[in-house]
C-alpha cells in the first residue's frame, strides 16, 4: 500500500507534545508500515508545514518574546529551528519518499472556490487521490475527503 502522512502524524511521531496517546499510536502505525514494507510518502507542502509548526511550538514555550518574528531571529529561535532541520535530514526524509504534484492554474482556481476549506489539505487529498494512496491523518477535516484514511482519530469515522 502507498500510504501518504499528514503533518500532524508526522508532529506527533518527531516533534512529542504531550498528547501522549496519539503519540504513541501513530508512532507504532509506523513501524507497523515500515514492517509491512509499505511506500511511505510526503510532500514538499507537508514538511514547510511541520517545520512551521514545530518551530511555533518552540515559540510558545518561550515568554520572552513578543512576537514569533522576533523569536525565529533569536538565539533560541536558531537552536529549535537548527533542531527541527535535523530531525527533518535525518529522520523524516530518511523514512519516507516524496510525492508532490505541480498544480496548474485551473486546478489552483478550483481549489480556491472550495469554501471553509484549508487550501494545503485540498493539495494533499489531491495528490493522495491521483496516486491512490491512503491518508493518515489526525485531521478531522478530511472526514469527508474522496479518499482512503487511517487514523487514531475517532471522530473521522
Amino acid at each position: 500500500m502507498d500510504i501518504f502522512f499528514d503533518t500532524n502524524v508526522l508532529i506527533y511521531i518527531f516533534w512529542p507534545t504531550a498528547s501522549y496517546v496519539f503519540e504513541t499510536n501513530y508512532s507504532k502505525a509506523l513501524r507497523n508500515l515500515q514492517k509491512q514494507k509499505n511506500k511511505l510518502y510526503i510532500s514538499f507542502i507537508v514538511i514547510s508545514e511541520a517545520i512551521n509548526r514545530m518551530l511555533r511550538i518552540e515559540y510558545k514555550k518561550y515568554t520572552n518574546y513578543e512576537r514569533f518574528k522576533d523569536f525565529r531571529h533569536s538565539y533560541d529561535g536558531r537552536q529549535a529551528l537548527d533542531d527541527i532541520y535535523t530531525i527533518v535530514k535525518n529522520d523524516i526524509l530518511n523514512s519516507f519518499e516524496i510525492m508532490d504534484k505541480a498544480f496548474n492554474k485551473e486546478e489552483i482556481e478550483n481549489l480556491l472556490e472550495m469554501e471553509d476549506a484549508d487550501i494545503n489539505d485540498l493539495a494533499i487529498e489531491s495528490i493522495c487521490k491521483e496516486n491512490n494512496m491512503i491518508l493518515l491523518t489526525n485531521d478531522s477535516d478530511f472526514k469527508y475527503a474522496d479518499i482512503d484514511l487511517l487514523s487514531c482519530n475517532n471522530k473521522l469515522f
